[in-house]
């Protein structure tokens, strides 16, 4: 399941030629047989479910309108659907491929190739992306920079100029020259280079549709009603200060600067927590509960003063959080919740001379049980600084894990968790959508530019801008 982002459905009517068969199984452009009309991927317009088409007429509209461009990939990261003219035989057939093409994550299992936006291609013929990103290189030379999260594929990370965590990146992008930054992760990412980058630098992203479950569980209307909850028992404009992880959206950035917060990483959520309460006496931390959590405990707050807030399910007793001094809310990773207590144990059981090492976006009972806690950037430094012969079981992203197990022989590194957990949204950017948006530029045609609007990346920009100066002192 995609949980609260997978709000597509397949649009009608779904047929079953062989176009949307060939679809399913990555050739490109599908070989069409007789009767097959067309296909296209797209997304739906706003106003799309209270009757309306991007054209304005009804919704019960041949979907023509929505075709003419058959080569054309739209993608939408909650509202995404196929329409397929095509004839009735074998429909359940063809929407179960459909949907196999949503499952990335699936063990064993490899997402077939689509067709990326404005890239055509004969059937069984895949793009060399690095000789796309070779003579990319050659044509743009400096004014092109291309940065890779670490649980990107490997593909995409050994095309990449740099590699590294969200916020790295970003920084990275500003202090460069370049015009162009491609961005190789998830939306709020590419968001926040798009928030520092300086005037004229332009921020793509391969796959607008990569987001993120955690950044998407929080957004500036839901924290406004917390807000407007909270004026009930207190002032919280003169109490409280949100302090936002650097994984939200930047409408959430925003909220948190206007509200003279800052936002903070996995290894500085303590250094801004103690900013924070020295400046007011509550703190409101978004999104995720469990990094929350694991650093109050470093603090020392009692489980007593913090409360969380589930905005599905309002807390009807809010005197609560007139007592506690930290709100936190109730978001996770769902990569790094996967990670379980009787992981820990069962390597302790199995592997007596392993070190764990996890993420601070584990589970508390994780944290507790495990040797070392730390950011992506501490269990990096941390496992290929150890000594040869040494064992780390290893508590984040899968692609993580592998390469650094690869690039580091000497010593042995492996998943904690018995079944390892990859991040689906880091999955759907493949070398395909690399190669699109480097030939588009190529071309002359700027794709999937990732815009702020001014009234939104100024306040954005300010509660980043308080992190680094809060972690520089």
């Amino acid at each position: 399941m995609w949980g609260e982002t997978d709000k597509g459905v397949l649009g009608q009517p779904l047929g079953a030629g062989a176009a949307l068969e060939e679809e399913a199984v990555g050739k490109c452009p599908p070989q069409r047989e007789e009767g097959a009309e067309r296909v296209t991927v797209g997304k739906f317009p706003e106003g799309y479910f209270e009757g309306l088409t991007r054209e304005g007429g009804s919704r019960e509209a041949k979907p023509d309108h929505l075709a003419r461009d058959s080569s054309r990939t739209i993608t939408s990261f909650s509202r995404s659907f196929v329409v397929a003219n095509t004839s009735y035989l074998g429909h359940c057939h063809r929407i179960v491929k459909g949907f196999a093409m949503c499952l990335p994550w699936v063990p064993g299992y490899v997402r077939p190739a689509v067709r990326a936006r404005g890239v055509k291609c004969e059937a069984m013929e895949r793009i060399v992306v690095t000789d796309v990103v070779a003579e990319a290189r050659r044509a743009l030379g400096e004014r092109l920079l291309i940065l890779a999260h670490h649980y990107q594929r490997d593909e995409i990370v050994e095309a990449a100029d740099y590699r590294g965590d969200s916020l790295e990146l970003s920084r990275r992008a500003a202090a460069s020259d370049a015009r162009w930054i491609v961005f190789c992760g998830v939306h709020f990412m590419a968001e926040t280079a798009a928030v520092l980058a300086k005037e004229g630098q332009r921020v793509l992203i391969p796959r607008e549709d990569a987001g993120c479950f955690l950044a998407h569980s929080i957004d500036y209307p839901s924290l406004m009603e917390l807000w407007r909850v909270l004026s009930d028992v207190m002032d919280p404009d003169e109490e409280v200060i949100p302090v936002a992880y650097v994984n939200t959206t930047a409408d959430v950035k925003a909220f948190v600067g206007e509200k003279g917060g800052a936002c903070c990483t996995s290894s500085s959520a303590e250094t801004v927590l103690r900013w924070a309460f020295s400046r007011r006496p509550r703190v409101l931390f978004v999104p995720d509960q469990y990094l929350g959590r694991n650093t109050a405990r470093r603090l020392g707050i009692p489980e007593e003063e913090i409360v969380v807030w589930d905005p599905r399910f309002p807390d009807l007793d809010r005197e609560r959080f007139a007592r506690a001094r930290l709100i936190l809310w109730r978001g996770t990773c769902n990569v790094h919740v996967r990670f379980l207590p009787e992981d820990v144990r069962r390597v302790r059981r199995e592997r007596p001379e392993a070190k764990v090492i996890v993420h601070p976006e584990c589970r508390p009972e994780v944290v507790e049980l495990a040797d070392e806690v730390g950011s992506t950037s501490y269990i990096i430094k941390t496992v290929t600084t150890s000594p040869p012969g040494s064992v780390w079981a290893v508590g984040t992203e899968e692609r993580l894990v592998s390469r650094l197990a690869k690039e580091n022989p000497e010593v042995e590194v492996f998943s904690l968790a018995e079944v390892p957990p990859f991040c689906s949204y880091m999955s759907l950017t493949r070398p395909e959508d690399l190669g699109a948006i480097l030939g588009g530029l190529l071309s002359g045609e700027e794709r999937n530019v990732v815009e702020v609007p001014p009234e939104i990346r100024e306040p954005a920009r300010l509660s980043l801008e308080r992190m680094l100066e809060i972690t520089s002192k």
